[in-house]
C-alpha cells in the first residue's frame, strides 16, 4: 500500500489553515457577527404579581442590582435574594458585603408574620457626594434571626427605592405605591400592586380571604336597571332594586344570566329569586389578621363573634383621607365617645363619636351580652417586644389594613379602637382600685350590627393576644358581612 509523504500532510494542513484565517477576515463573516453598538438584549418575560404565592416564596437571583445615592455607588451586588409575595413586587436582599457605606442601627423595630423581627438603619450620604450631608432613617432593614423558611435572609439588607436610585438590570426602579412596603417595581412586572390606586377600593383583604357574594335579583325592566347603573343610581326606587356598592360593583345583566364584576373577580350569580334584588359581601378574616373595608353613610356591618372568644378590634376614619395623603384627620374616638354617652360600654342605639365630636357609627344590635371595651388601646410591636414575644398585633394590622384602602397611618398614631367582645372590669372598693381582663362573655356566633352615620372606612382586627385571657388564651377566626 503506497503512503501518502509526510510533507503533503503538512502542505495540506497549512492549506486548511490559512483559507481559514482568510474566511474569518473576510466581509461575508464579519457581516454575520452582530455588532455590540446594535445588539439588542432579549426582552424581559413579563411577571404577573397575581401569580406571587402566600406564604412568600424567596429565591436566589442573579440579576444585577445597584444602589447610587447623589451619582456614588452604595450597593451592588448580582447574589441577592428575591422575596415574591401575592400582589406585592419583588423585594431584594443584598448581602452585606455588597454595601459600600457604613449603616447604623436604629431605635425602629417592626415584626413580620413570615419572617420574624426586623432591625432598621440609619445612612448618611457618601463622602464626595454633591450637596449637603443628609442622613435618612428607617429605610434599610435586615432580619438578624429570621424564621426558619427565611433563614437566608440573615443579616442581609433590603433597601426602599427611594431617596437614592436602585437598578435592576441597569433599569430605574420606581418604589413600591403607598410608601408603606418596599418593593421595586420594574418594567417586567404586570397585574395589581398592592398599594397603588387600582387596589384600594378592593374588597379583597391583603391576606386573600374569600370573599361570597350573594344577589338576589328579579329582572324587572331589565333596560332600566342598566340604565339606572350606568348612572351610578344606588337605588332604583319601586322596581325593588337596591346595590349599597354601585361605586365599586358594576352589575352586568345579560340576555340568560346575571354577572357581578368586581376588579380583580368576575362571579356569577345564581341566586335568582322572584321579588327583590339586594347584595351583601361577607368575608372571613383570619385569627390575628385585619381587613379594611369602605361604607357609605347608611350602610350597616354584622360583625359575628364565630367562636364566642374572640375580641375584634374596630376602627373607623373618615374617607376624606382616601383623597390625601396624609393622615385622616377624623376617626372615630374612644375618649370622646365616653364622653358623650358617659359609659365605658356602648349599648344599643348608642352612636360613637370621632374626635371632633361627630357622629360616626352607632350601635344597632348586639346579642353578645353587651360586654365590650372602650379603655383599651390596641396591642402593638412596642408592648409585645417589652414582653420579649415574637407576635403579631392589633396595631400593625390596623396600619396594614388601612393602607389598603388608602389610608396611610403613621406607626405610633393608631387610634384607641372600640374592642368588641373584649372582658373589662374596673374594680372599686376596699383594697381594689385597678382593671382586670377577664375572658370574653359573649357566646357563639353572638354578632352585633354597626350602623355607618357617615361615609367611612372600618378597620377590623382579629386580636392576635393568646398570651392573656382577652381572646381566652386562643384566637380564631372572625365572620363579617356588609348588609
Amino acid at each position: 500500500m503506497t503512503q501518502n509523504p509526510p510533507n503533503l500532510h503538512y502542505s495540506i494542513c497549512i492549506i486548511f489553515l490559512s483559507s481559514l484565517i482568510l474566511y474569518l477576515q473576510s466581509d461575508f463573516f464579519l457581516n454575520k457577527i452582530p455588532n455590540s453598538e446594535n445588539l439588542k438584549m432579549p426582552p424581559k418575560v413579563p411577571i404577573n404579581v397575581q401569580s406571587f404565592p402566600r406564604p412568600p416564596l424567596i429565591e436566589r437571583t442573579s440579576r444585577h442590582l445597584q444602589i447610587k445615592w447623589r451619582g456614588q455607588l452604595i450597593a451592588d451586588t448580582k447574589e441577592a435574594y428575591w422575596v415574591l409575595e401575592t400582589y406585592h413586587p419583588p423585594t431584594y436582599y443584598l448581602p452585606p458585603s455588597s454595601i459600600l457605606v457604613p449603616l447604623v442601627a436604629t431605635k425602629r423595630s417592626t415584626f413580620c408574620e413570615w419572617k420574624g423581627w426586623a432591625k432598621y438603619y440609619s445612612i448618611t450620604t457618601p463622602k464626595g457626594s454633591e450637596g449637603k450631608e443628609e442622613t435618612v432613617r428607617d429605610r434599610i432593614w435586615t432580619y438578624e434571626n429570621p424564621t426558619e423558611r427565611f433563614a437566608a435572609l440573615r443579616d442581609h439588607l433590603s433597601f426602599y427605592a427611594g431617596p437614592w436610585q436602585c437598578y435592576f438590570d441597569g433599569e430605574e426602579v420606581k418604589p413600591q405605591p403607598g410608601d408603606f412596603y418596599g418593593g421595586w417595581v420594574t418594567s417586567e412586572l404586570e397585574g395589581l400592586i398592592k398599594g397603588s390606586k387600582e387596589t384600594r377600593h378592593l374588597k379583597v383583604p391583603a391576606y386573600l380571604a374569600p370573599i361570597t357574594i350573594k344577589v338576589y335579583a328579579i329582572i324587572v325592566n331589565r333596560d332600566l336597571i342598566k340604565k339606572k347603573l350606568r348612572h351610578g343610581c344606588q337605588g332604583v326606587g319601586e322596581e325593588g332594586v337596591y346595590i349599597p356598592f354601585a361605586s365599586h360593583f358594576t352589575i352586568a345583566l345579560l340576555e340568560h344570566s346575571c354577572v357581578a364584576t368586581i376588579p380583580m373577580l368576575a362571579i356569577p350569580l345564581t341566586h335568582i329569586l322572584t321579588k327583590k334584588m339586594s347584595l351583601s359581601t361577607s368575608q372571613t378574616i383570619p385569627a390575628k389578621h385585619g381587613t379594611a373595608i369602605q361604607l357609605p353613610a347608611h350602610q350597616t356591618i354584622k360583625i359575628h363573634n364565630t367562636y364566642g372568644n374572640q375580641v375584634v378590634d374596630t376602627w373607623a376614619f373618615t374617607t376624606s383621607k382616601i383623597l390625601t395623603p396624609k393622615p385622616p384627620s377624623s376617626y372615630m374616638s374612644m375618649s370622646q365617645t365616653r364622653s358623650a354617652l358617659h359609659k365605658i360600654r356602648p349599648q344599643i342605639n348608642d352612636t360613637l363619636v370621632t374626635n371632633h365630636c361627630q357622629p360616626i357609627l352607632t350601635l344597632l344590635e348586639d346579642t353578645s351580652g353587651g360586654v365590650h371595651d372602650t379603655l383599651f388601646p390596641a396591642c402593638n410591636p412596642q408592648r409585645y417586644s417589652h414582653l420579649q414575644v415574637a407576635h403579631r398585633s392589633c396595631a400593625e394590622n390596623c396600619r396594614e389594613a388601612a393602607v389598603e384602602l388608602g389610608i396611610e397611618i403613621a406607626e405610633g398614631d393608631v387610634p384607641d379602637p372600640l374592642n368588641l367582645f373584649m372582658s373589662v372590669e374596673v374594680e372599686f372598693g376596699e383594697g381594689k382600685r385597678g382593671i382586670e381582663l377577664r375572658e370574653p362573655v359573649s357566646g357563639v356566633d353572638s354578632y352585633v350590627v354597626l350602623r355607618a352615620e357617615a361615609d367611612c372606612v372600618v378597620v377590623l382586627s382579629a386580636c392576635p393576644n393568646d398570651i392573656t385571657l382577652v381572646n381566652g388564651m386562643k384566637c380564631r377566626d372572625v365572620l363579617v358581612e356588609v348588609l
